[in-house]
């Protein structure tokens, strides 16, 4: 599509501006398993709650699926130079961080937990 002048361009310019203004950008992270291996995810949402920082996060590669299956990982140690975080395990505490997300007013995504 080419515009004639430039009020044309600038009108198609603000139209595409509109379609990337929608989409929603999540910050990538690599994390490292027990393995060595690296894997990508991106952070779906963030919380601290009781001075921990929780994160959810959904593997990069299954991103993309209907119903993304999200970790729940909370940071126990940061040097400041790298962060390490652990999987949320115990219920109560996966619980009480799951309902904080839930009823955050400014998430856009559907929890099934």
């Amino acid at each position: 599509m080419k515009a004639e002048n430039k009020q044309e361009e600038d009108k198609l310019f603000e139209g595409f501006e509109d379609i990337l203004s929608d989409e929603e950008v999540y910050e990538a992270i690599t994390m490292t398993d027990d393995n060595g291996d690296n894997i990508d995810y991106f952070i779906v949402d963030a919380i601290d709650v009781d001075g921990i920082r929780y994160l959810l996060i959904v593997r990069a590669d299954e991103f993309d699926e209907v119903e993304p299956e999200c970790e729940l990982v909370k940071e126990s140690a940061d040097d400041g130079e790298e962060v390490v975080y652990d999987i949320v395990e115990d219920e109560a505490e996966y619980n009480k961080v799951m309902i904080l997300l839930q009823d955050n007013e400014n998430n856009d995504y559907e929890m099934k937990f």
